[in-house]
């Protein structure tokens, strides 16, 4: 039951008053306490209500209508509070949650957005912060989804660069470490390269020769670099597969050294840049950001000219309202350069670019990495949470891991994006606290019965109303954590909800009416944040 797009409907029966949704979004408010009223509306924030003559008007729109929803309505110091029927409300919660069609939308349009998420460096082990990315990204996605918009997916993978070439040196003087993961055997390569480079100065030589072979696209060097990249990516895949996250487009940087080239012309071209030395600059006019480098000594592409490049390509491949791109929060500059070039360039579509920072993520108050130092990867941390699971569950080992890949997902998308984010096993797994486990074992062993022929209590409790009322507010909490990039917003929603109906049945206040209206929103809440809940809840 969408409540928002019930009062939308109602007011704009008449010709008098035509209301965006929008207006009615930033105006519309469920009631904390739904003692006075349900529904307040801010008439100050509608454009469409100027006047005291405008107000009266509206109110009269409403009590003519007569809408068998709305009980009452009464204006107020510049407030509309509507009084809605109880026992009809919370019946046609039901019959959605019964039929599990969820009515969500808060637009008359359908929007198109892209998502730029997770985009890992190959050679390298995924690291938390490109973990987050595609659990915020992929939340988000589901979010838009559920608002009724067309999201398309985007990977943009780091596959290009001098790191590959140290790769490929390392590997032709040592080998690939005998690794269960390439990836980490592939990280511990980079780094033992570092090591030996300080004390032989030949292999930054080598490194650099094998790069401008690798930019001449040598067959040799790139049949090495392929074979890097195919390893490394399809382990990648099988962690995408096992979050159930496919995607739109994938795309590595390579894709774009040529473009990437064009974009720098274009630059030049422009006048709006400047030669020092062998590099080529661009000054911003605004003091506060930085100069950009698109140049180096070397005629290559940089990683600002290839997001340059990227950006334009997918903008005349999807035509979006809005580009997101879910990425660290130390690139935030980088965006900001971004943005700022492409508009310098005369693209009016770069107001649709937003960066959404991902703040610092560790694990255990370290990056991916154990106690003795060894990296860990996001597979290795998806089974050692499985493993702590069946240690103090006894789940099988197929039910440890999907729980271990829910709990995971929750912990990070229940912080706000910029906050730091850790797991902890020693609170990560812990029963009937802020965690993605408790709400998983609470939606899926709560017991529903006498489904099919439910109907709501004739009187319901003041609990109990206020339970189901809050449950009206998923319309207006799912476009405020869009408004925002929030997945947050919704996982402490469905929180509030777990908290308020375990209150409810502790108290013996509960109602199989209302235990199914209230499973079934989470089991939903859970599905859009991209939790593994199974399809199939507990039923008698």
């Amino acid at each position: 039951m969408n409540a928002f797009k019930l009062v939308h409907a109602v007011i704009n029966k008449s010709d008098q008053f035509q209301l965006e949704m929008s207006d009615l979004l930033s105006a519309m408010t469920l009631t904390v306490s739904s003692e006075t009223a349900d529904i307040v509306i801010d008439l100050k924030q509608i454009p469409a209500v100027t006047t005291n003559h405008d107000e009266q008007s509206l109110l009269e729109v409403i009590q003519t209508a007569q809408d068998s929803h709305i009980q009452n309505v009464i204006l107020v110091n510049h407030q509309l509070l509507i009084s809605l029927d109880r026992q009809l409300m919370s019946q046609e919660l039901l019959t959605q949650a019964k039929t599990e069609e969820w009515d969500l939308q808060t637009s008359e349009q359908s929007l198109r957005f892209t998502v730029d998420m997770s985009s890992p460096n190959l050679g390298r082990t995924m690291t938390l912060t490109h973990l987050r990315s595609t659990t915020v990204g992929e939340a988000l996605s589901l979010m838009i989804e559920a608002a009724g918009h067309k999201v398309y997916r985007l990977n943009h993978i780091g596959d290009w660069g001098m790191a590959f070439a140290r790769l490929i040196v390392a590997v032709r003087r040592w080998g690939l470490p005998d690794d269960d993961n390439p990836n980490i055997g592939y990280s511990k390569l980079q780094h033992h390269f570092y090591e030996e480079s300080e004390f032989n100065p030949e292999l930054d030589i080598e490194a650099a020769v094998v790069f401008n072979q690798l930019t001449h696209k040598d067959p040799k060097v790139m049949a090495e670099w392929k074979q890097i990249c195919e390893i490394s990516r399809k382990r990648f895949d099988d962690v995408y597969d096992l979050m159930n996250v496919h995607f739109t487009s994938e795309t590595g940087e390579s894709a774009y050294t040529e473009a990437a080239l064009e974009v720098k012309q274009q630059l030049v071209d422009s006048n709006i840049t400047s030669k020092e030395l062998d590099a080529i600059i661009v000054h911003f006019p605004e003091k506060e950001i930085p100069q950009a480098l698109i140049q180096t000594g070397e005629n290559d592409s940089l990683y600002l000219t290839r997001d340059l490049a990227a950006a334009i390509d997918r903008h005349e491949k999807f035509h979006a309202d809005y580009n997101w791109y879910v990425v660290g929060n130390e690139q935030a500059t980088h965006f900001i350069q971004l943005k700022r070039i492409l508009e310098m360039l005369g693209y009016d579509w770069a107001n649709t670019i937003s960066h959404l920072g991902i703040g610092f993520n560790s694990y255990q108050g370290r990056r991916l990495i154990n106690s003795s130092g060894e990296l860990i990867s996001v597979n290795g941390l998806f089974n050692k949470v499985a493993r702590r699971i069946m240690e103090t569950y006894q789940f099988s080992e197929e039910e440890a891991l999907r729980y271990s890949l829910g709990t995971i997902i929750f912990e990070s998308v229940k912080y706000p994006r910029l906050d730091h984010f850790d797991i902890d096993l020693s609170t990560i797994i812990a029963n009937e606290q802020y965690n993605g486990f408790s709400l998983m074992y609470y939606v899926e062993t709560f017991s529903l019965y006498g489904e099919p022929n439910l109907s709501v209590p004739q009187r319901l409790s003041k609990e109990q109303w206020e339970l189901l009322h809050l449950i009206l507010a998923y319309p207006q909490k799912l476009a405020q954590g869009l408004q925002s990039g929030e997945p947050s917003e919704l996982a402490s929603f469905a929180y509030e909800i777990y908290l308020k109906h375990k209150n409810l049945v502790s108290q013996e206040n509960n109602h199989p009416s209302i235990d199914c209206i209230v499973i079934k929103t989470l089991k939903n809440l859970l599905y859009v944040l991209n939790i593994p809940v199974k399809d199939t809840i507990g039923r008698e």
